[in-house]
């Protein structure tokens, strides 16, 4: 099993970066633009970057790897949730055969059953099949041959 990836630091990164969306600058195609506030790079090449510029750049940088974090914990979570969607198929699928058997169980339950052999037992509490079986029991020796001689 995968370890789940960490979504805080990807969660702060956006946090701190300009709202998008983003798009390229139309005057300088090498800076990308907040387009609700054109004035701002996202990620300026300056000699003295702003912190919001610093975070912006962060967020740009860690970009791919960030996609492909969250890619991997979608496909990880969709595979549990088909496992955990199958696991409950199967369940409901052992509750609904059970349904035809709650009368039975239930009389079963009712009834009691022998401790000697499982089988149900009579109105009066006693089981036939062990009663049968102790009235009609024959001593019979079964030697090492396989014969009873």
């Amino acid at each position: 099993m995968s370890t789940p990836v960490d979504l805080a630091p990807i969660h702060l990164r956006l946090y701190n970066a300009s709202p998008g969306p983003w798009a390229l600058d139309p005057d300088d195609p090498s800076t990308v633009e907040a387009v609700d506030r054109p004035n701002l790079a996202l990620c300026a090449l300056s000699s003295r970057p702003s912190l919001e510029e610093k975070a912006n750049a962060a967020l740009i940088a860690h970009a791919p790897a960030d996609l492909a974090a969250l890619v991997a914990e979608v496909e990880r979570l969709r595979e549990e949730n088909d496992l955990l969607r199958e696991f409950g198929r199967i369940q409901h699928e052992r509750v609904v055969g059970l349904e035809g058997h709650i009368d039975l169980l239930l009389a079963l339950d009712e009834a009691g059953t022998c401790a000697g052999c499982n089988a149900e037992l009579l109105d009066d509490g006693s089981c036939a099949v062990c009663e049968v079986a102790a009235e009609d029991a024959v001593p019979l020796t079964v030697y090492a041959d396989g014969s009873d001689r």
